[in-house]
């Protein structure tokens, strides 16, 4: 099947209880494109879902590499940091995303929000 449908039957798959399934799906489109940034982040998107937060943030680098632009898989990334509870580095990547998109709403929130709690707002590298 083509990248669309089999991200498709992995996702049908996820939603009806076969994670294994779901994962075998989702590892061979990373396999069968990995230059396609969006195979390595509905890979991490998965594995963020399963609270498999550096296998997210493993999957979600990969998606970067494959594409330094590639907007979702840097919020992903902050998402992620944000659900492992490393403060700082959710700042970074919310700032390596206005780096990005200077106008992006969501990064701007979620580093005010963590300049409240105290959470240092140097600027990426």
């Amino acid at each position: 099947g083509t990248m669309e449908t089999r991200t498709t039957e992995a996702l049908t798959a996820a939603l009806n209880g076969d994670t294994a399934g779901a994962e075998l799906l989702l590892r061979a489109l990373k396999e069968a494109w990995p230059e396609r940034p969006e195979t390595h982040l509905n890979y991490g998107v998965f594995c963020l879902e399963q609270s498999r937060y550096d296998d997210a943030i493993q999957a979600f680098d990969e998606a970067i590499r494959a594409d330094p632009k590639y907007l979702p898989a840097f919020e992903a990334m902050a998402e992620a940091y944000m659900h492992k509870r490393d403060l700082h580095s959710a700042a970074v990547w919310s700032r390596k995303i206005l780096d990005i998109d200077p106008s992006h709403e969501s990064a701007k929130q979620a580093l005010a929000a963590l300049e409240r709690r105290g959470v240092s707002l140097a600027p990426a590298h």
